[in-house]
């Protein structure tokens, strides 16, 4: 099928310091930046290639990574991203429901589902697996971070205020939650802190809706 319409070229950046002394010194600076380019395939669909560098990835890190991926469209109420490393997909089986799932590699998953009851009200449930990491200050090695992993389930409403603001009131559970110290995820055994399950009780302050990234359906990585 011919390309319809032109290649789009675009990219994200941006620095980080989650650290207990953010910004301390570059020891305690992460940052990310990926370039993208969208090459269409027929009037829906397109070719993704992607190059992302990280300093805080859970694999692979500090290398430039490559990806590609076939972003299908097949009407206004589907489209898939069939991809390595990342692979998402959203449906709305009816005009009011809205359903979503992403896979990153390694172990980066969240799977949703959005039912809008009224005009400004929207009823939500996900689960998460995910993991964050912490570049401590003074940390004897410089290559060491502080992970920490946990899978969620959640649920809850959402009120939209208008202009694409809107506050969140939830709640949930977190299991599975553990912090370690270490170069990759290798290293969980070493300097492991494991956490009990929890109930969690949650209220988001207003704030305005964005897109995850471009186009989308693309998670940072």
């Amino acid at each position: 099928m011919p390309a319809s319409g032109f290649p789009r070229v675009f990219g994200t950046c941006g620095p980080d310091s989650p650290s207990d002394e953010p910004f301390a010194s570059a020891d305690e600076i992460s940052g990310q930046a990926t370039a993208f380019l969208r090459v269409p395939h027929g009037i829906r669909n397109a070719w993704v290639f992607f190059l992302n560098y990280s300093n805080d990835r859970e694999f692979l890190n500090g290398l430039p990574l490559p990806g590609v991926g076939y972003q299908y469209e097949p009407s206004g109420k589907a489209k898939v991203l069939f991809g390595i490393p990342i692979t998402s997909a959203e449906w709305k089986p009816a005009g009011n429901v809205k359903l979503r799932l992403t896979y990153l590699l390694l172990r980066t998953v969240h799977a949703g589902a959005e039912v809008r009851m009224f005009r400004r009200l929207t009823w939500r449930a996900d689960f998460f697996w995910w993991s964050r990491r912490y570049r401590r200050a003074n940390r004897t090695r410089d290559d060491d971070r502080l992970f920490y992993n946990e899978k969620k389930v959640e649920g809850g409403v959402r009120v939209s205020l208008g202009n694409s603001v809107w506050v969140d009131f939830s709640g949930g559970f977190a299991f599975d939650r553990f912090y370690f110290e270490g170069e990759d995820y290798d290293d969980r055994g070493r300097n492991r802190l494991d956490l009990g399950d929890a109930i969690l009780t949650l209220q988001r302050p207003a704030k305005t809706l964005r897109p995850v990234s471009p186009q989308g359906i693309i998670p940072k990585f």
